[in-house]
């Protein structure tokens, strides 16, 4: 698992492995853009405010989408790397 320090390496790891599942379906694309997205949770602040007296403006985060992409990687990885199990009934097949 890749490790960010920082908010800007976590943020270019999220947008250059964000096609993980694209074309070819690359899995050390996937855990990247995983370790990107925890990263990204926890160097984001939940509120910032910048400007002066007269002119603040006050943002706040959304962690909602970073989870829920989280979750999609987490899901594609597991799928991928056999983490899930089928159970096929194939009693009515012909032979």
């Amino acid at each position: 698992m890749a490790v960010y320090s920082t908010y800007a390496d976590a943020r270019t790891a999220y947008l250059a492995n964000s096609d993980y599942a694209d074309g070819s379906g690359d899995l050390d694309k996937a855990q990247a853009f995983r370790s990107a997205c925890v990263a990204l949770q926890i160097l984001t602040p939940a509120a910032a405010e910048s400007g002066g007296q007269s002119n603040k403006v006050a943002t706040t985060f959304d962690s909602a989408a970073l989870a829920g992409a989280l979750a999609r990687v987490n899901a594609w990885i597991d799928g991928v790397s056999g983490g899930r199990v089928l159970c096929a009934n194939l009693t009515g097949v012909r032979s």
